[in-house]
């Protein structure tokens, strides 16, 4: 880990998908913008859409408060760390830990019924990545509406404007990565690793 931290301080290792000149492209219909690593690396929003962001008084004076933290410790991710929590926006909560995911789902199961059947599906051991994603990306919704004083609607309001996606990391986190860079850099989250824990336990 230690050369790896080396490496990307000085620029010696650098993943060739993330040299300047590089435009990301994915078969998921990324970057419209195409928009180069190198412009990425300089601002997290393109010119557009950040002229659309400051026109909303709800959203803009969130962005900056997260904004400055960003660039800071992306510039490591583009240099060389292709962790993509090296590449977070905003907030950081942990993933839940198996007995914890138990517990959640039965509590919010007892005033919405929507959670019952996934209720059901943890009793059975017949959980699914998308179980876990619903329930990690509701519980990430509701620790940012938290931290920005706003309804859990507004919160997921806010993702879909930034342009981010609610990413589970493989290191035990929860936290936003602009969709852009999620779409195309292959990884390991961690909502597998928790569905195999909780289908086996």
């Amino acid at each position: 880990m230690l050369d790896k931290l080396i490496d990307c301080f000085f620029g010696e290792e650098q993943d060739p998908r993330l040299k300047d000149d590089v435009i990301p492209q994915s078969g998921n219909d990324i970057n419209k913008e195409r928009r180069t690593i190198a412009e990425m690396k300089a601002e997290c929003f393109s010119k557009e859409h950040r002229a659309m962001l400051e026109s909303d008084f709800n959203v803009y004076p969130i962005l900056l408060r997260y904004e400055a933290e960003y660039k800071a410790r992306s510039k490591c991710f583009f240099d060389g760390e292709t962790t993509l929590y090296e590449a977070r926006f905003g907030e950081v909560i942990p993933l839940p830990k198996a007995d914890e995911f138990r517990l959640l789902v039965s509590q919010w199961s007892q005033t919405d019924k929507a959670w019952q059947s996934i209720c059901e599906r943890i009793q059975a051991r017949t959980l699914t990545s998308r179980d876990i994603r619903d329930v990690n990306y509701e519980l990430y919704r509701k620790a940012l509406a938290q931290a920005i004083g706003s309804t859990v609607k507004q919160a997921a309001h806010l993702i879909g404007r930034l342009d981010m996606a609610i990413h589970e990391g493989k290191e035990g986190k929860i936290y936003l990565v602009p969709n852009n860079l999620h779409r195309y850099i292959p990884h390991t989250g961690g909502a597998s690793m928790l569905r195999d824990e909780l289908n086996h336990s």
